[in-house]
């Protein structure tokens, strides 16, 4: 059995309110990751992980089509990614107590 773990730090493009969607929110975050590998016989293993996304709280400000209306609102969003994969080796090969 591996297991792995990370953390990171991302800076996002979207520096302005004025720039900000509500529809894709971004904002600076910080991803907390989990996961392992499992060897389940010679040539099968299944991994496994998990990440959490902190995303910062932001403003969005966006001016309508008549320019008199301004739509303004406060953003708070936060992912969560699960990730299962199951690995085969197909040939290659023998394992050596097969050989005799």
């Amino acid at each position: 059995m591996t297991l792995r773990a990370g953390v990171a730090y991302e800076i996002s493009p979207v520096d302005d309110p004025t720039k900000r969607f509500t529809s894709i929110p971004d904002n600076d975050r910080v991803c907390l990751s989990a996961g392992g590998c499992v060897q389940l016989t010679h040539n099968m293993s299944a991994d496994f992980g998990y990440t959490h996304v902190f995303i910062e709280n932001g403003a969005f400000e966006r001016v309508g089509p008549a320019s008199a209306n301004v739509y303004a609102g406060y953003v708070e969003s936060q992912v969560d990614i699960f990730s299962v994969s199951l690995k085969a080796k197909l040939g290659g090969e023998r394992p050596l107590e097969h050989m005799k």
